[in-house]
């Protein structure tokens, strides 16, 4: 009977050393994961505390300072200080809290990794420490569960961007243009009176229009815009009074995003558009423009408009 409590003794003596000597008196939770995308616009989609709605896996309540509380497993998550490509956050429940790190890690333009950690105290005495460890074990699966979230959410282009940006190849050579100038932002029935005329030349001239029109619209000063058209053709066209023959990179690349709705929409898009040009790093070689795949004189409802646009790029 003296052996056998000896050897309880005995072990027990060996599982308090063992947490001693295996847990740390801080112990590090992390979690990682590698995907397709760039840093700098995940960083941007995640500095706007109303995009985590979009992503996370839990659920989201609003606190009485009107914050945001993003809760999983037992836990809550409340944003902190924005840090250079770098978000604090503080993890709490109903027991104890800590501090924790989101860090986004680029690796190229198109591929990153999120890094998710918190740093956990443990008092001296071992029941402490185990249950740190275990407290630890808890955090790791709720951080594993966070940023395999975000890593399927924002390597979707769309997701990141508000629009599915594609690489494509420009389709056609040759088209003609025409330009004028508006002391006002071009109507709709302006737009289509110079597509109207280009279409008029194409026909007289025995040529066949390709593709939808095209149209860039520019701001020139404080009252003035300036409208060009285009419309691409099988053939290269003389240039005729205002109407002009313009050459397209064949085969160039060429980023394209399509939008439905009306000229907030498009703006918006455009915007998004630029901003992924400057992320992955990209120059805009030639002038961006719309296609109007919608003819907006037969559809008066602009929500329905679909326009496709393009950047000519390398």
């Amino acid at each position: 009977m003296k052996r056998i409590l000896l050897l309880v003794f005995l072990f027990l003596v060996l599982c308090i050393a063992a947490v001693y000597i295996i847990v740390p008196k801080q112990l590090a939770v992390a979690s990682s994961i590698t995907f397709h995308a760039n840093r700098e616009g995940v960083y941007r989609f995640l500095a706007n505390d109303s995009n985590w709605q979009k992503w996370w896996p839990g659920t989201i309540k609003k606190t009485n300072t009107n914050s945001l509380c993003f809760m999983h497993e037992g836990y809550d998550l409340h944003l902190g200080e924005k840090l250079y490509n770098a978000i604090e956050l503080k993890l709490s429940n109903n027991r104890d809290s800590s501090a924790g790190l989101l860090r986004l890690i680029p690796f190229t333009n198109d591929s990153m990794s999120v890094e998710l950690s918190s740093q956990l105290d443990a008092r001296p005495d071992p029941f402490s420490k185990l249950m740190t460890y275990f407290r630890a074990k808890r955090i790791k699966k709720t951080f594993d569960d966070i940023v395999s979230s975000l890593s399927k959410y924002a390597s979707n282009i769309k997701n990141v961007y508000g629009i599915d940006i594609r690489k494509e190849k420009v389709q056609y050579q040759s088209l003609v243009s025409a330009k004028q100038s508006f002391p006002h932002y071009p109507t709709t029935e302006d737009i289509y009176t110079m597509i109207a005329r280009l279409r008029n030349y194409i026909n007289h001239s025995g040529a066949k229009e390709l593709f939808s029109p095209m149209l860039n619209i520019a701001k020139t000063d404080s009252i003035t815009y300036s409208a060009q058209v285009g419309l691409p053709v099988d053939r290269v066209l003389p240039q005729k009074d205002d109407i002009s023959s313009k050459w397209m990179m064949k085969g160039g690349n060429i980023l394209m995003g399509e939008v439905t709705g009306g000229q907030k929409q498009i703006e918006d898009a455009q915007k998004q558009m630029e901003l992924y040009i400057g992320d992955y790093q990209r120059s805009i070689i030639a002038i961006p423009f719309q296609m109007l795949i919608t003819d907006r004189t037969k559809e008066p409802d602009s929500t329905k408009w679909v326009t496709r646009i393009y950047y000519p790029v390398v």
